[in-house]
């Protein structure tokens, strides 16, 4: 099994959770406003990282470091559904990495 980069996704996802965190929960009951603004600094990431986005009535996609995620939620769920996944394959390959360790030591 090849090796990956993890350190580009690694730090991107950090910068898309921190943004995530300024959210507002509810743009409908909450400031708009301040929920717009997030909105466009998460396409503002997802292009200066070199990613790519889809974010309409039918809800969003996102396409950044090899991976792709989408939401029906918009663009805040893709990105969030984006993490879940960078998440699961970055702990995927840790295990792997572990177990060929431990194997390699016997």
């Amino acid at each position: 099994m090849a090796a990956t980069n993890t350190e580009g996704p690694r730090a991107c996802m950090a910068k898309i959770e921190a943004l995530l965190q300024r959210y507002p929960s509810n743009p409908w009951t909450e400031n708009k406003s301040a929920w717009d603004a997030c909105r466009k600094e998460l396409q503002r990431l997802i292009l200066t990282e070199g990613g790519s986005f889809k974010d309409d009535w039918q809800g969003a996609q996102i396409r950044l470091w090899g991976f792709k995620a989408t939401s029906t939620t918009g663009i805040e769920g893709a990105a969030r559904n984006w993490i879940a996944q960078v998440r699961a394959k970055l702990t995927t390959e840790g295990d792997a990495a572990a177990s060929a360790t431990e194997a390699a030591g016997r």
